[in-house]
């Protein structure tokens, strides 16, 4: 019995190379079940796909669709992850868009994929991969036919590579100097000013030049986080000098507000699914809503869910009492919530406060 074929979604690109890669893992097999199938049910539809599994220049398309979507699935699973690396995120979608690119233009053409157009050097012998030239060569298909499909495979590459393009932000090319900010880059002796990034974001001159010193001296220290990112730039933060001064302060404020940008809408949508799960015809207060939902992203940021996480000793007492139902007067007419993460250092247990302003 074949396997079930992944259900393809039209809005999510990750949904189409799992299925892809299905079709064709069993692809005789379903071509001898829907054999069967006319057969034996006079079925019609099972005669359209049998036909179709009968026709090579399909499973060409597959076969060339198949290495182009896994390339493409690797980014965007990076830009969907929760534990990437944001300072490389960016960079990992130039060099997708490079790649796709070279895959049909004329190898000594002097054109830049991420800034161009590359349909007009599009080399005539493009390899389409391995699996799709040797079916191609040893296929009876018809040179015509083999012609129309080349192109239509070149087409889809083109149109790709100009799609994806088409999403970077003008200012890339500043933005792609996000990745200083990543710990290797940023404990090299010898490193790339980021003066631009700075002046980007809207800092003074006179902040800029702080920064600029900051950065210079950043390796002056030994630091101890030196394997993530966003653990470096932690210890930075807490850093204090002889007198007790944060000597990289508007360093860190520069590399916060660069690490907090969003590269993609996966966190909103998740937010968004989280809230239409919570959200029912009993809790529609916003201010229920916010709490639930700010307690659902502290115990993620804890690593932890409402089955181990263990309620504050202060918490525990306060329940069933007036002051569980208190909360303070805010000047903000829209109601918000806020997380705090605090770390007991009796117990050494992390444990979240939850208030509602």
């Amino acid at each position: 019995m074949p396997l079930q074929i992944p259900r393809v979604c039209d809005t999510r690109w990750i949904s189409l190379e799992p299925a892809v890669t299905r079709i064709l893992a069993q692809w005789e097999e379903l071509r001898i079940h829907f054999d069967l199938a006319r057969s034996s049910e006079k079925c019609y539809s099972a005669q359209l796909l049998f036909d179709m599994y009968s026709d090579p220049i399909n499973k060409l398309y597959l076969l060339f669709l198949r290495p182009l979507l896994q390339e493409v699935q690797r980014s965007m699973k990076a830009f969907q992850g929760e534990n990437t690396d944001p300072t490389k995120l960016l960079a990992d979608l130039s060099n997708l868009i490079i790649s796709i690119s070279k895959r049909v233009i004329i190898p000594t053409a002097r054109v830049d994929p991420l800034t161009s157009d590359i349909s007009s050097y599009i080399s005539p012998r493009a390899h389409l991969g391995y699996k799709f030239e040797k079916l191609c060569f040893s296929s009876n298909v018809p040179q015509e036919q083999k012609r129309y499909l080349r192109e239509s495979c070149i087409a889809c590459v083109t149109r790709l590579s100009n799609e994806l393009r088409s999403r970077l932000p003008e200012n890339f090319k500043i933005l792609k100097k996000m990745s200083l900010f990543a710990v290797d880059e940023c404990l090299r002796v010898v490193k790339e000013p980021i003066v631009e990034i700075a002046e980007l974001l809207g800092y003074d001159p006179e902040q800029i030049d702080q920064i600029d010193n900051q950065w210079r001296n950043l390796t002056i220290v030994q630091w101890v986080e030196t394997t993530s990112t966003a653990k470096f730039w932690i210890e930075v933060n807490g850093y204090k000098d002889a007198s007790g001064v944060n000597s990289y302060l508007e360093l860190c404020e520069l590399a916060i507000n660069v690490l907090s940008l969003l590269h993609s809408n996966a966190e909103v949508e998740r937010l968004f699914s989280q809230m239409n799960i919570v959200k029912s015809k009993l809790r529609l207060n916003l201010r229920s809503v916010n709490a639930i939902l700010a307690v659902k992203s502290g115990l993620k940021r804890v690593r932890k869910s409402c089955n181990s996480y263990e309620l504050p000793k202060e918490v525990i007492k306060q329940i069933g009492t007036m002051a569980s139902y208190t909360s303070t007067e805010s000047a903000d007419p829209v109601p918000s919530s806020s997380v705090t993460v605090s770390e007991e250092t009796e117990e050494e247990e992390d444990y979240i406060i939850f208030s509602l302003n």
